[in-house]
């Protein structure tokens, strides 16, 4: 019997790397054929050499209606031939492209998966209506809208983005097997600083994500410039993808000096040593704006660590604020500043939310459950597609879905 052909599509490698990379291994040990399509990335050749077919797609983040038309096109010319069955589209543009294509191509299957609704990061109610109308029409293509967010879930049923026939939440999930805190000595937490500049006796503050203005690097900033003076013994930490990837929005590549916090602040750029980064840090911080269920907050709770987060939907799944962590406002440099001083002050504090982070982060975020539930909702809507019994003379296709 033929395999499953399942393609993922994505703007950039970067997602396809980072957030997808364990789930189409998974899926391709259970068996099924795994493709992939984004603009061509730093990370085609590891993806090939994990058994996947990469497909490159020219994809830009911004809107442009002729370069759109070509990437359009050439994604229904390779769904064609490759004869997929399920088409599984990731993040906004692509997610709509995507779509599309797969209706044009007949593919049995198309699934959306939501990663976080741009809009409720927009204060503008224009900005807010237009892209609410775009996850609008990406969902009348998908036969199924996953959701990683439970909020986000619950939304699209309340402003009828989505109707709740076609969608399902499935929450989100890491390796926890990579992120055990009780691997990391304390002299390999000493090492781990002394490598990448930091003193082995500070207090760490950090922060992983994009450099992009929605993670909320200015609050970052601002806050700590607040703090520096007040705790000489407080360091600061980012981590995230180049600025050279094209990231959408970057922050400017000086503001350490604008800020001046060069003495205080360690700036890294893809990281493959992102457990005894964790480790090293005293206390996570995630001010964004937006977020699907963001998955270093998931990787900072595995690994123990109180956290600090603007409190909006995703952040507040990952942190009960007094348990594991304090959520503050959006934009809110200041509250985030008192936020991270009482931790700072506290270290009993931080080890006891530390605790509650790991045991949340046990009971929720395995990633193996979320892949278990991919896979059953792939298998069973294809089986509703798959036609009654052909007389003798013809032959159905499915799995394959149309002749």
């Amino acid at each position: 019997m033929e395999p499953l052909r399942v393609l993922h599509v994505s703007v950039i490698d970067d997602s396809l790397k980072f957030l997808l990379k364990n789930q189409l291994i998974y899926l391709r040990r259970k068996g099924y054929e795994v493709h992939a399509m984004s603009s061509p990335g730093l990370w085609r050749a590891e993806l090939e050499a994990a058994g996947l077919r990469f497909h490159p797609v020219r994809l830009l983040r911004r809107f442009s209606p002729f370069s759109d038309v070509l990437s359009l096109v050439g994604m229904v010319r390779i769904f064609r031939r490759e004869r997929v069955h399920i088409v599984h589209t990731h993040i906004a543009k692509a997610a709509l492209l995507g779509q599309v294509a797969a209706r044009i191509a007949r593919v049995p299957l198309s699934i959306n998966t939501i990663h976080g609704f741009v809009f409720t990061g927009f204060r503008g109610a224009l900005q807010r209506w237009f892209f609410s109308k775009l996850e609008r029409l990406t969902a009348l293509f998908a036969a199924v809208t996953l959701f990683q967010s439970r909020e986000n879930y619950e939304v699209a049923l309340a402003e009828r983005i989505c109707r709740p026939d076609r969608a399902r939440h499935i929450g989100n999930g890491i390796e926890l097997g990579l992120f055990v805190p009780q691997a990391f000595s304390a002299e390999d937490i000493r090492r781990k600083r002394r490598e990448v500049g930091l003193p082995e006796d500070a207090v760490v503050v950090g922060i992983v994500g994009s450099y992009t203005r929605r993670k909320g690097y200015f609050e970052f900033y601002t806050a700590a410039r607040t703090l520096k003076d007040q705790f000489p013994h407080v360091c600061f930490l980012t981590v995230g993808a180049s600025l050279s990837q094209g990231a959408r929005n970057p922050i400017p590549p000086d503001l350490v000096d604008r800020y001046g916090l060069r003495q205080r602040m360690v700036n890294l750029e893809d990281r493959a040593d992102m457990p005894e980064l964790y480790a090293s840090m005293d206390i996570v911080v995630l001010p964004s704006y937006w977020e699907g269920l963001p998955r270093c907050l998931m990787e900072a709770a595995a690994m123990a660590k109180p956290i600090v987060a603007s409190d909006i939907s995703g952040n507040r799944e990952v942190v009960e604020d007094g348990v594991n962590g304090v959520l503050v406002p959006a934009w809110d440099a200041g509250a985030l500043a008192e936020a991270i001083a009482r931790l700072v002050r506290e270290p009993a504090l931080r080890l006891a939310m530390g605790v509650q982070s790991r045991h949340k982060a046990e009971r929720l975020f395995d990633e193996r459950r979320v892949f278990a539930t991919i896979d059953a909702i792939y298998r069973d809507r294809l089986e509703t597609l798959r036609p009654a019994p052909a007389p003798a003379e013809e032959t159905a296709t499915l799995p394959g879905g149309r002749r």
